[in-house]
């Protein structure tokens, strides 16, 4: 690795207006975790990886305290922009998540039907609603008894 941290982190943000929900956010432009969709930063070769908004936090504000999260304001998982970041607890970043709309629990199926009353919790893990659990059960009392017969 090549540079200072400084340098190389510097080297991988991009600061062109238009990123994020404000079009303000400062993108992080190179390595993005897939599944996260969070920036990549590699400290060194002996420390590892790190997010780069956590990484962006330390560079400008310092060590991140025990049992705290850097949580976005503008919700743009690649934002590194200092002024976008804040620090909160789990607990905080659940409540930011509802108040904005995010994680919460769909209301919809993916066959369109809506699960409020009629939702059904499928041995305590899947959640369908109860059209789509009946269907489910017709679907695999079909199969046992094409399997029965076929036996």
């Amino acid at each position: 690795m090549k540079g200072t941290l400084l340098e190389r982190f510097w080297a991988k943000v991009d600061k062109t207006p238009g990123y994020g929900p404000g079009g303000e956010c400062w993108r992080w432009s190179a390595a993005v975790n897939k599944q996260t969709g969070y920036g990549v930063f590699a400290r060194s070769s002996l420390d590892g990886l790190m997010s780069s908004h956590r990484q962006s936090w330390i560079i400008h504000f310092g060590a991140i305290p025990d049992g705290l999260c850097v949580l976005h304001r503008c919700d743009y998982r690649p934002c590194v922009r200092p002024d976008h970041l804040f620090l909160g607890t789990l607990l905080d970043n659940g409540r930011d998540m509802a108040a904005k709309g995010r994680g919460t629990r769909k209301t919809i199926c993916k066959n369109g039907h809506i699960k409020d009353e009629n939702l059904y919790i499928w041995r305590g893990r899947r959640k369908d609603c109860s059209p789509c659990a009946v269907a489910r059960a017709t679907r695999a009392k079909a199969r046992r008894k094409e399997r029965a017969r076929l036996a």
